[in-house]
């Protein structure tokens, strides 16, 4: 999920690139109010709409922190209560337009941000007699409330941008070396299957051809049969050697330099690789590699939970619940994840095409089943194949 996804909730970016012109805002609107505190107490007898003015943009500001929208709405009013009451509204509508600047650079969402604070504004400085021509209030009311939703939108829109790139390019870093090595394994894996297929075959052709010919020799073809039987121990030296080629291809435990093909063994690092780039992972393997499961139902499995983990970390709230577990003769796996609230965040949907081929290929099933509150992968699989490990 990435952090355009989540349009209500501040980037941590933000905090890194905003917090100043946040709290230099903060502190505009702090001393304005204690300006016009004073400006209010200096006056005799003080004016009540005054007092009750500095009294809101005070609660407004600090609930503001908290309650955003509402404390907006509470300091916007402090220009409405000045107007009603006499008193001219100029800091308070100032303060009401900084506030509105910093809480939609915070929380966005400027068109109800600026609505919310242009209406109790506009009516307490038109209710005002203290600020001139009305078309002329209403004009400034309505260009200065548009510019601190519209500058601070954008500043928050370009934070979120910069920091989408960022963290795309971390996802990017994580996820290279996994990425590299599937590839190479991948390859290996193509290589032993051709091995074991075309080679293994044409082997065995050979060597059912010479028992026939040691079959129709004579019984005095002793230097024919002393020369068959020389092919056939070259055959078996092929398939020993053939079979070694194969488990190097299937481990890559003696080769320096090369990756382990992906397997059992390997899915909690797997897991950890995606921990490592944010997404909360609860694991519960319990399934005896070794004696169970074969090394390509083992590839099998790696590559489909490679799939769904990607998937929970693209589209989903950041976080997935693993579990992996065999009964006699099968290997089940599921993987469980919150899915975003925002439907139109979703894949293509090629991603779960390739994870139902891959597993009808080596003999399993899988369900796929989702709602709004949670998006389950369910996979079960054969624990061995035919093909050497």
């Amino acid at each position: 999920m990435t952090p355009l996804e989540r349009s209500n909730v501040p980037p941590r970016s933000w905090m890194r690139g905003g917090r100043t012109l946040y709290l230099v805002t903060g502190g505009a609107i702090s001393a304005a109010i204690i300006a016009e505190a004073i400006r209010v107490g200096s006056e005799r007898p003080v004016p009540l709409g005054g007092a009750l003015a500095v009294v809101l943009l005070a609660v407004g500001s600090v609930m503001s922190l908290r309650f955003p929208h509402i404390g907006l709405l509470i300091a916007s009013c402090a220009a409405l209560t000045a107007g009603v009451f006499g008193w001219e509204p100029l800091v308070e509508w100032s303060c009401a337009v900084f506030l509105l600047f910093a809480v939609t650079l915070r929380r966005g969402r400027p068109i109800l941000m600026a609505v919310s604070t242009a209406i109790p504004v506009l009516i307490g400085t038109l209710s005002s007699r203290e600020l001139g021509d009305p078309i002329a209030t209403t004009i400034g009311v309505v260009i200065s409330i548009g510019a601190g939703a519209g500058i601070a939108f954008g500043l928050r829109s370009q934070t979120q941008y910069r920091f989408a790139l960022e963290q795309r390019a971390e996802d990017a870093v994580a996820t290279r070396e996994v990425e590299a090595q599937r590839r190479v394994a991948e390859e290996r894996l193509r290589i032993a299957r051709d091995l074991h297929d075309v080679v293994g075959h044409e082997v065995a052709v050979v060597s059912m051809n010479i028992g026939v010919a040691e079959v129709v020799l004579p019984e005095d073809a002793t230097q024919a049969r002393e020369a068959l039987r020389n092919a056939r121990t070259g055959i078996r030296n092929v398939l020993n050697e053939t079979q070694r080629i194969l488990e190097l291809l299937r481990t890559a435990e003696d080769h320096p330099g090369s990756a382990p093909t992906p397997g059992l063994t390997l899915i909690p690092d797997l897991i950890e690789s995606y921990r490592q780039i944010g997404l909360r992972v609860d694991a519960d393997l319990r399934v005896d590699v070794d004696a169970e499961v074969s090394g390509s139902v083992g590839v099998t499995l790696y590559r489909v939970l490679q799939e769904t983990l990607t998937n929970a970390h693209r589209y989903g709230r950041g976080s997935a619940t693993v579990s992996c577990w065999s009964s006699p003769g099968r290997v089940h796996l599921e993987v469980r994840n919150a899915p975003h609230d925002d439907r139109r965040q979703s894949g293509s949907g090629l991603g779960l095409i390739g994870l139902r081929e891959r597993i009808s290929q080596a003999g399993g099933t899988v369900t796929i089943d989702g709602n709004s509150v949670v998006f389950v992968v369910s996979v079960e699989l054969p624990t061995t194949d035919g093909l050497p490990t």
